[in-house]
């Protein structure tokens, strides 16, 4: 069964259109990704800008293109922590269905979920392992609990923490120590019981992390994807970028212009997810919720 798959993130909107034969993901027809900060200001507001609005309907214009050229036999879109966050999300909706795709608003346990079958859409995962998908306006940790997948979603994300903390340019020392902190405030300690031994990172910010250590001036899914993010690294990318001005960030190759922006926050959620649940590494994964939409559909 042909499938497209959307994630209406708080910082991209990406598509997936995939045949799934037996559960499985055997080929990949289109995976698209669209920065278009959907997040932006929401915390503050509690409702979609305009502006980002705009990014949204552009990247529905090209991703129905894609759609027609494919021809799914099903279509499904879901949006996750900023469309749960804003009081006019109908606006998403409608125009979203003026473009043939259905919207459903998903809880952030179902994101959890989702994100996990995703994140192991290649493989069974490894025991006592763990996802963490840093988005733009929240964060998942998610593992198994015997054949439950078990999920917490965090309101830490990357777009929702420079807006709270990102007016100066560099970000000063004291803002970003008050970042990391509210970071740090809001994991749950009952995680450290679980003695993880092996975590996956999916979502953009270790992506990008991983085609900035490597130098990738063009992102290349063979090497990004099973790359692994050491907690030094992480570390010390975290202390570069802190220092960087915006425009000196959007020099390093790897990094996206449009990700120069969140790329701070994103890199100190990570770093304080990883140090919180005592691991060195994580294994970087280029499957997240999208993957996981796809294989739900085709049931």
């Amino acid at each position: 069964m042909r499938i497209a798959g959307l994630d209406f993130g708080s910082n991209t909107t990406l598509l997936l259109i995939a045949d799934v034969v037996d559960g499985k993901v055997v080929n990949v027809l289109c995976d698209e990704t669209r920065i278009t900060k959907m997040g932006q200001g929401v915390h503050k507001s509690k409702k979609f800008h305009p502006d980002s609005l705009a990014r949204v309907e552009q990247a529905l214009k090209d991703y129905e293109k894609l759609i027609q050229k494919f021809q799914p036999d099903k279509v499904c879109g879901v949006a996750t922590s900023a469309a749960r966050d804003v009081e006019n999300s109908h606006v998403l909706f409608e125009m979203a269905k003026s473009h043939g795709v259905p919207i459903e608003v998903i809880s952030g346990t179902r994101e959890a979920e989702l994100t996990f079958r995703g994140a192991f859409a290649d493989r069974a995962p490894e025991a006592n392992s763990c996802v963490i998908d840093v988005g733009g306006g929240s964060t998942e940790l998610i593992f198994k609990d015997g054949e439950k997948i078990v999920g917490q979603s965090i309101d830490v994300g990357s777009v929702r923490l420079m807006d709270l903390y990102g007016e100066s340019d560099p970000m000063d020392q004291e803002s970003f120590q008050q970042m990391r902190n509210y970071v740090r405030e809001r994991l749950n300690p009952d995680w450290k019981s679980q003695n993880f031994e092996h975590g996956v990172a999916v979502a953009g910010t270790p992506t990008i992390l991983a085609a900035m250590e490597m130098g990738l001036k063009d992102f290349d899914c063979e090497k990004v994807d099973g790359f692994r993010l050491e907690k030094k690294t992480l570390q010390d990318w975290m202390s570069k970028l802190q220092k960087m001005s915006l425009n000196e960030r959007e020099q390093i190759v790897g990094l996206p212009k449009g990700r120069a922006d969140v790329i701070v926050a994103g890199c100190a959620i990570l770093f304080e997810f990883l140090d919180f649940i005592g691991l060195e590494s994580l294994e970087v994964s280029i499957r997240g919720v999208r993957f996981g939409v796809v294989l739900d559909q085709a049931h």
